[in-house]
């Protein structure tokens, strides 16, 4: 039997080997990316009409950002910054524009039997619009001379800076039964497109890390999950960079860390150049649910769309992969802080493709 969508009681969503469980029951791990909501500023009726969407399709469970840091000169009037960042200083930000907002987010998200994975920074800084790993390295070593990316994985004091943002949010919610899991950020890896590869920079500085933060999560909150985030690159003996460890992830590594309770992985065929009109990109989904079955733990792709085809979600179904999050849920008609935060970059609840979601919901169920 499968536990789905219910109101928020006193129990905590576990593993149980290579599953998902709440309250004795397999937890069906489906819903949504909306990374945007924890950062748009919505008033209360307009963040109830954001996740009222999301749970319309069946959903159990949101994908959000429980970050953003900034430097205070760049922070817009009416923007959500939960970290503060004066020179190589930071200040946590516990009112209405931080940790106070997202006291509104959880809220809303029981309200509608949603529950949250929280995603602590991101591989990617917008623009001066959120902060990210780039933001760490920047403020804490300087702007003087030149920093390689993966100093964030390196760097003591960076780390520590790190650390600390970890400590004030992970200690603030870490009674709340509404949060599934916390995941170390969106997609880290050892560079960005702006800021080329440092050569050192290899699977094992990641796994490291890995080790290093997620045992750092694990001494000040015992009760959720903790994940990479990571788009599940393996680092095998191969000619595909998605497969050799080129961009420092270890997918299979990070996944037998004590203190990583289950994997992730991305699917963007484009940008990972598995050409759609080969069985490559089924593969992919594929090889991830062997390494599910061979590791013993859950596996969730965790970020796939917005081009989403239903032989793909069949595909997550047979290989026994047990959770879907698509990128990403959208609502028209909100009072956003900032109009981009997902146009033309999500799924209309009126599109076939949510339809297919919705079914895709309700197989992972029957499969369960």
């Amino acid at each position: 039997m499968a536990a789905a969508g219910g109101p928020i009681g006193q129990n905590f969503v576990e593993t149980f080997g290579s599953y998902f469980s709440l309250d004795g029951y397999k937890y069906i791990l489906v819903g949504a990316n909306a990374y945007w909501i924890s950062l748009a500023n919505l008033n209360d009726t307009d963040m109830d009409k954001a996740f009222a969407d999301i749970a319309g399709m069946g959903a159990t469970t949101v994908r959000v950002w429980g970050h953003n840091e900034m430097e205070e000169s760049n922070m817009a009037p009416n923007g959500i910054y939960y970290q503060l960042w004066r020179g190589n200083k930071s200040v946590i930000n516990y009112g209405p524009s931080g940790f106070g907002y997202f006291d509104r987010v959880i809220a809303s998200a029981r309200k509608h039997h949603l529950r949250l994975i929280v995603v602590l920074t991101s591989n990617y800084n917008q623009d001066y619009v959120t902060g990210g790993v780039e933001t760490y390295i920047t403020q804490v070593l300087g702007r003087d001379k030149w920093h390689f990316h993966d100093e964030f994985f390196t760097n003591s004091a960076v780390k520590s800076a790190y650390k600390d943002y970890i400590g004030a949010v992970v200690d603030r919610y870490k009674e709340e039964r509404a949060i599934i899991s916390w995941e170390l950020g969106h997609h880290l890896k050892c560079a960005v497109s702006w800021n080329p590869q440092n050569p050192k920079c290899s699977p094992t500085v990641i796994t490291s890390w890995v080790k290093e933060m997620s045992s750092h999560i694990k001494s000040i909150d015992r009760n959720h999950l903790v994940a990479v985030g990571d788009e599940g690159f393996y680092n095998r003996p191969n000619s595909k960079w998605t497969y050799n460890g080129r961009d420092g992830i270890d997918f299979e590594a990070n996944l037998a860390i004590d203190t990583i309770d289950y994997g992730t992985f991305a699917y963007r065929p484009a940008s990972y150049e598995l050409p759609t009109h080969t069985d490559e990109p089924l593969k992919w989904i594929e090889e991830h649910g062997k390494t599910q079955a061979r590791v013993g733990k859950p596996v969730v792709l965790a970020d796939i769309g917005p081009e989403i085809r239903p032989q793909w979600l069949d595909k997550v179904v047979s290989s026994g992969i047990q959770g879907t999050l698509y990128w990403q849920a959208g609502t028209e008609g909100l009072r956003l802080n900032n109009p981009y935060w997902f146009e033309g970059d999500y799924v209309d609840k009126r599109s076939d493709t949510y339809a297919q979601l919705k079914k895709h919901v309700e197989d992972l169920g029957r499969r369960n």
